[in-house]
């Protein structure tokens, strides 16, 4: 989650923690001098890096990205439960390669439409876990009734007000059942999601690279909705 501030939030971030540690001194102290600042110098160094690591736990991150009222200067807490839809353009690829083999049906990638149950295909549900703290976000999708799960390897959050919260990412996919030709058991995507606060909502698009060898891989849509706690 650090990687959403700016060079200016973060300076200010941990200039305000030190004055923070600075003023229980003070306080335990009854007053504290500038010598008195350097003579505790490592004391103060070492708070902050407890405090830091600390942070680096979700739960801990999570109240005190509440009590900082961080969602308005730093990034929304997107921690928790989410259900996704996730719509693909597969069938339209499937249907273009299946018109490349010999004897294959004609299709016309570009203009012919998709039957009901082709369109009823590229649409797949799936249930997505967001963890964050503050040196790293994760995200987890699991489509469901499958033994598939996409898991993030690296998420970028970012946000430039008055633009939406944004997350760039990398994802690995594992399938643990057997697949076909047109697939594979793992492959790598990759994808971008806004956040919409106004009705607590995310929304983006995403690419993969399965069979990209073959001009299979796919691209789509996802937009999630938050499970009520």
């Amino acid at each position: 989650m650090v990687l959403a501030l700016t060079w200016q939030k973060l300076v200010t971030a941990l200039a305000f923690a030190v004055m923070l540690i600075v003023g229980i001194f003070a306080i335990i102290d009854g007053s504290i001098s500038a010598e008195d600042i350097w003579a505790r110098r490592n004391q103060i160094v070492t708070i902050l890096m407890i405090l830091l690591g600390l942070l680096g736990i979700p739960q801990v991150f999570g109240v005190v990205h509440k009590l900082t009222f961080a969602k308005f200067w730093m990034f929304p807490l997107l921690d928790g439960e989410w259900t996704a839809q996730l719509c693909s353009n597969w069938p339209r690829i499937r249907k273009t390669y299946e018109s490349a083999k010999a004897g294959g049906p004609p299709f016309d990638a570009m203009i012919d439409p998709l039957s009901e149950a082709d369109e009823a295909e590229r649409h797949v549900e799936a249930d997505v876990t967001i963890r964050s703290s503050l040196f790293l976000v994760s995200m987890t999708l699991r489509p469901k009734n499958s033994n598939r799960v996409s898991r993030t390897r690296f998420i970028r959050p970012l946000w430039r007000s008055p633009d939406l919260p944004e997350l760039s990412y990398v994802f690995e996919q594992e399938d643990l059942d057997p697949v076909a030709r047109t697939d594979e058991p793992e492959h790598f995507g990759a994808g971008v999601i806004k956040y919409h606060t106004d009705r607590d909502e995310i929304a983006g698009k995403y690419w993969n690279d399965r069979r990209e060898d073959a001009g299979l891989n796919t691209a789509g849509t996802i937009r999630m909705t938050r499970v009520p706690r």
